[in-house]
């Protein structure tokens, strides 16, 4: 049986980080529809059921490779500004910025007004208020 599965799954492109963000979504959307008993909901969850489904049994793996990519892009993106927000709380003497480039977290003199920040992961340029 465990060797039917793998045949049929052999080309195809199975689970990754959007697929299991979806899994949870889906829970979440479920357990609210429980609550709440909406018809719009139900299709929004069957929607994504079904987009879950077809993102796991497709054998275009290039297009789902790009997919998951982006998502994990706005993932890291969201993530580290949660972060920035964080740390501008906790330290009183620095900024933390984000490169608009490559999302990466810098720390700058707070108080400064407008200052050019070089990135040093990309060498890009650019100003923000300190």
């Amino acid at each position: 049986m465990r060797d039917k599965i793998q045949r049929f799954m052999y080309g195809r492109y199975g689970e990754d980080a959007l697929n299991r963000f979806l899994c949870i979504l889906l829970l979440i959307l479920i357990v609210l529809n429980w609550v709440i008993h909406s018809k719009l909901l139900m299709g929004l969850i069957y929607i994504l059921f079904f987009l879950n489904i077809y993102r796991m049994f497709s054998k275009n793996i290039v297009a789902r490779s790009i997919e998951n990519d982006k998502y994990m892009k706005f993932k890291r993106k969201f993530s580290r500004t949660f972060k920035i927000i964080k740390k501008n709380f906790q330290d009183k003497q620095s900024k933390y910025v984000l490169c608009p480039n490559c999302v990466q977290m810098i720390r700058v003199p707070k108080g400064k007004g407008k200052i050019e920040i070089t990135c040093p992961s990309c060498r890009k340029q650019f100003e923000k208020r300190t």
